[in-house]
């Protein structure tokens, strides 16, 4: 049996990404609650006596999503913030320092 598909470890790994403050290692700990998750679930098969357990990791994958989601629009937000402030109050894109060294040349 795989460390990740002990009934368990999909629990620890899912509480973890819900702790991540980390916005940068959300995505990895989101990616391996899930692998843990899908691993269990193949590990279970078809099996009826599981069904507690089976809605619980129905769950924490929508909660992982959601978690997935807020995390992306969080780093889309930081990224147009980013470009806001490096415009000038005319609007326009400050040069980076490459095309101040061509701008110099010409």
């Amino acid at each position: 049996m795989n460390v990740h598909s002990h009934p368990g470890s999909w629990q620890m790994l899912y509480a973890a990404a819900r702790k991540e403050t980390d916005r940068s290692n959300v995505a990895y700990r989101v990616g391996r609650a899930e692998t843990a998750i899908l691993r269990r679930a193949q590990d279970m098969g078809h099996s009826a006596m599981e069904t507690t357990e089976r809605q619980a990791m129905n769950r924490a994958m929508h909660d992982l999503l959601k978690i997935r989601t807020k995390a992306m629009d969080a780093q889309i937000a930081a990224g147009i913030e980013k470009q806001r402030t490096n415009r000038n109050f005319s609007g326009k894109t400050q040069p980076s320092l490459d095309s101040n060294a061509v701008d110099e040349a010409k």
